[in-house]
């Protein structure tokens, strides 16, 4: 089904204007036919990137608020949160159960190469 996408992109592609957004489209889809196909030969690749796209809008929308975390650090702590409470989406973790049970872990001190175990997609919850 694929390759005859492919094949009916590459036949027409030519006869469409660049110009135009169905244009572009086709272009876009020839040039990236590798990446776009990887869904076909790992099944861990979804074939669609939606819950990427879900978090970017989650990021668009705060962004602006980040210019009011009273400083740089501030601003990075905020990012570092929102990148922790996203990966806990992704991992399906409720985020308050996943910051209830860490942050007294890391209040009691941690060694930088024990972190990775308490990632959201390594925390045991």
């Amino acid at each position: 089904m694929f390759n005859k996408l492919l094949e009916w992109v590459e036949s027409i592609k030519d006869d469409e204007p660049p110009s135009l957004r169905f244009g572009r489209s086709l272009k876009y889809f020839s040039n990236h036919q590798v990446p776009l196909s990887q869904f076909l030969t790992d099944g861990r690749v979804p074939i669609d990137n939606g819950m990427v796209e879900r978090l970017h809008v989650r990021a668009a929308l705060t962004r602006r608020k980040f210019l009011f975390a009273g400083s740089e650090r501030g601003a990075q702590s905020a990012a570092v949160m929102f990148s922790l409470l996203g990966s806990c989406a992704l991992c399906g973790i409720d985020p308050v159960e996943y910051l209830a049970t860490v942050m007294p872990i890391l209040a009691r001190g941690v060694i930088e190469k024990d972190v990775i175990d308490l990632l959201p997609r390594s925390c045991p919850l």
